[in-house]
């Protein structure tokens, strides 16, 4: 039975049995009426200093997004946070479906390397998520979700330079409850799934969550070489969560586990651009019926993609946090955590360019597939193990927060790829190719070659990370408690290692051979240790109840380490540097958080100018890479605001800009063998200047049988690109996303009682209603391979929800 059957089959069982139980059993659940509309904006609680505070107290830059909006908005994958967050940039990653690309502020990684981290650093009830290759897993029951901006260098598992990404799960519920949901939408969307409150267990103290996901999407690219369920966009997957917590005389812990498991196929990759060379060569394929040949620079829904199969993505771990309340003063906390992920991500990046050429059939641009029935296609696998002992308290007018933190990982990668070089004969001998393919006249007389060539990445990494931090906030009497004066420090030793001689395929499938010849990576292997002294300070003062101001100075770290993909240029032979420094941050910030009318309007916005010393950019181009550091600073503004002016309506909206800029960025150019500073000329990566949100929410007056209410939302970005310069990259000018304007809507209606004690919420949804053209990601494969394309999001979908609560 397939994995789709038995998830439609367990979720109609659950909801069936939902249904069935007698309303007699619900004696011990609660049975609350809606409440109603509120008359003021939400009062948030947040963990951003590792301590329950009020949203509103809180001395940093901080957005924090309750279950209620998770759900009205549809954010189901941590990519979709971007939508409602200032100044962030969430995408998935260019070649797999399981990664994605972060950026708060102007800064984050676009690299899936493995052996780079990430200066955004994602947190799972406080365990730090070590790859971003594989953290676009579907978020399940969250209380919220946290996002704090500027370097998170004091308090944080890992010491990061961009900032983080808090998702805190619900915590059980006393009572016991069930919940079964259900829902469809376009390109044959399905999505099933049901929840479990077990409520205290006997007389145990403990209360647990079960919940379960399945979800089923057709692509929404028509690939004549392939059915819906392998087209561009498809996906398939399954999510379990739990979580059982207990507490006795003054002693807590919390169990979690989970689990996620998808397999489809990443986001369309289509070819927008195309060099010279290419055209002319790829010009003879029947595909364009001849010369000219160019590429289109708009989204495509039909073309024809060479099927390489499903790509697969699995996510689990687990996590133990228990605390024990010493005394009044002194509260002690572990936080113990086990991750592992492994994909297999057999890719493609040619797509309508199957016809013969020519004299040769099938060319390859750029694809990575299997090679050998023993060596697979891309297969990465990361697994990670974490403990953090953590003292906290209050004694008087001071809070602390001192802890311990140890993190050890290792990755490993085998990434067999296969590509086409187009280039005129007299440059062919001198570079020493296999025999020749291919015969095209191009430019000037010149006779043009498509070579296929075969390259092997293959390394494995090991990282061990070790920190100590202390944190403490004063209160002085003399101002009535309305002044923090805050101080904290971090120590972190960081090493790393890299062995690219002794590699075997990690995760072996069975698949057709390919003939292409394969070389090999260059073997070696190199270990290097970092360390580094953070610090944040900052002041704020609580004017009047509804209006504080604070102003914070911080740093943050990102440790050095090792690019997998260096090696030489294709064309020209130029060796890239292997290593790269550790990267720095210093940002300055004034904030204020204000919240007038009686709680009728809330705004909070920030002023930020963080200075960047040795900058981690990573370069790309050819299948070849190095990562080269950068001074910069980024300087910008937030601003956050919500409003309540009158009873069942609600606004909410926000405005980021940030504004870097280059102080040195030396870079080799492989073309001239010369470094020089490119300052000047140089872009920054996935970053808008401009981002924006406005919302709106309205509850209908009552009705006889349930709940109406109706939201709408708008989310703008500017335009960005997705390269740093033209001198590696010189199609980064065509293939930059030019902005985006996404409008989406939901019609809820909830608290229906349909009998038995349950309650019905049915919901209509549509998103991209004006059907932008989403440009999620691009990659430029550079001169030597010639072509150069863009990701695209989902064009307009609508759904339908049903939610059956007990």
């Amino acid at each position: 039975m397939r994995t789709s059957e038995k998830a439609r089959l367990l979720s109609a069982a659950a909801t069936a049995a939902l249904l069935a139980l007698p309303e007699a059993s619900h004696a011990q659940t609660a049975q609350t009426a809606q409440a109603a509309p509120p008359a003021a904006v939400e009062e948030i609680t947040v963990t951003a200093r590792r301590r329950e505070e009020t949203l509103q107290s809180t001395p940093i830059s901080v957005s924090a997004v309750s279950d209620t909006t998770l759900q009205q908005l549809n954010i189901t994958t941590p990519d979709k946070l971007s939508e409602i967050t200032p100044n962030v940039s969430i995408a998935q990653g260019s070649g797999g479906i399981g990664g994605n690309t972060a950026f708060i502020r102007g800064v984050g990684e676009q690299d899936p390397l493995l052996t780079e981290d990430s200066p955004v650093g994602v947190y799972l009830d406080g365990i730090y998520l070590g790859r971003e290759a594989g953290n676009n897993f579907d978020l399940i029951d969250l209380a919220r979700v946290e996002v704090l901006r500027g370097p998170q260098g004091e308090l944080y598992g890992r010491n990061t330079t961009g900032g983080a990404i808090n998702l805190v799960t619900k915590d059980p519920p006393a009572d016991f409850g069930v919940e079964g949901i259900a829902g469809a939408g376009s390109f044959g969307e399905n999505h099933e799934g049901f929840k479990l409150d077990t409520g205290e267990l006997g007389d145990s103290h403990i209360a647990g969550i079960i919940d379960y996901m399945h979800k089923d999407t057709g692509g929404y690219v028509t690939n004549a070489d392939a059915p819906s369920s392998r087209a561009p966009g498809a996906e398939e997957g399954d999510a379990v969560w739990s979580k059982f917590s207990g507490e006795w005389d003054g002693f807590s812990a919390d169990l979690t586990g989970d689990y996620d498991f998808k397999q489809g196929m990443r986001e369309p990759f289509e070819v927008t651009s195309a060099y010279p060379l290419a055209q002319a060569y790829y010009g003879q394929s029947p595909s364009y019926g001849g010369q000219p040949f160019s590429a289109s620079p708009n989204f495509q829904s039909n073309y024809l993609e060479e099927d390489l199969g499903k790509q697969t993505s699995e996510d689990y771990g687990y996590g133990l946090t228990m605390a024990e309340v010493v005394n009044p003063y002194l509260t002690v906390k572990s936080i113990t955590g086990f991750r592992r992920w492994r994909a297999d991500q057999p890719t493609t990046y040619t797509s309508d360019l199957r016809g013969p050429v020519v004299d040769f059939t099938s060319p390859t641009l750029y694809s990575v597939q299997p090679v050998s029935p023993f060596l697979g296609a891309q297969s990465v696998s990361q697994y990670q193990y974490s403990e953090e002992l953590q003292a906290q308290g209050t004694i008087d007018h001071v809070s602390y927060t001192a802890g311990l933190y140890w993190f050890r990982e290792h990755v490993q990668e085998f990434n067999p790829t296969d590509f086409t070089v187009v280039t005129p004969t007299s440059a062919l001998s001198a570079l020493g190719y296999p025999a020749i393919v291919g015969n095209v006249l191009g430019a000037e007389g010149l006779k043009l070659v498509g070579v296929n060539l075969g390259e092997l990445l293959a390394y494995q990494g090991a990282s061990e990370s070790q920190a100590a931090y202390a944190q403490s906030s004063w209160k002085p009497p003399a101002f009535d408690d309305k002044l923090e004066l805050t101080g904290g420090i971090r120590y972190t030793m960081d090493r790393k290692s890299i062995d690219q001689s002794s590699v075997t395929n990690p995760e072996p499938i069975s698949a057709p051979i390919n003939t292409l010849p394969i070389v090999p990576g260059p073997g070696r292997g190199a270990e290097a240790d970092f360390h580094n002294f953070s610090f944040a300070v900052s002041a704020s003062y609580q004017w009047t109840e509804q209006l504080m101001s604070y102003a914070r100075i911080s740093t943050g770290y990102k440790s050095g380490g090792f690019d997998a993909r260096a090696g030489e240029d294709l064309l020209t032979g130029t060796s890239f540097p292997f290593t790269f420094a550790p990267e720095k941050a210093t940002a300055y910030e004034l904030g204020s958080k204000t919240e007038l009318f009686d709680r009728k309007l809330r705004l909070n916005g920030s002023l930020f100018y963080t200075k960047y010393d040795n900058l981690q950019i990573p370069q790309y181009s050819g299948g070849d890479g190095f990562t080269p550091n950068a001074d910069a600073h980024y300087q910008g503004f937030e601003l956050e605001a919500e409003a309540v002016p009158v009873d069942n309506v609600k606004f909410d909206g926000s405005i980021g800009y940030v504004d870097p800029v280059y102080d040195k960025f030396l870079l080799l150019n492989p073309n001239t063998g010369i470094t020089s500073d490119i300052k000047d000329s140089a872009q920054f990566p996935y970053v808008p200047h401009w981002t924006a949100h406005a919302g709106v929410d309205y509850t209908f007056p009552p009705l006889n049988f349930g709940t109406l209410i109706a939201r709408t939302d708008y989310a703008y970005t500017s335009s960005r690109y997705f390269f740093a310069t033209t001198i590696l990259n010189p199609a980064n000018d065509a293939i930059k996303d030019p902005g985006q304007h996404l409008l989406s809507a939901r019609l809820i209606l909830d608290d229906v009682s349909i009998g038995g004690g349950a309650k019905l919420e049915a919901s209509l949804f549509a998103e991209n209603l004006l059907n932008d053209q989403l440009r999620v990601a691009g990659i430029d494969f550079g001169p030597s391979i010639g072509i150069a394309g863009d990701n695209f999001g989902p064009p307009r979908l609508f759904g339908v929800e049903f939610r059956v609560k007990y």
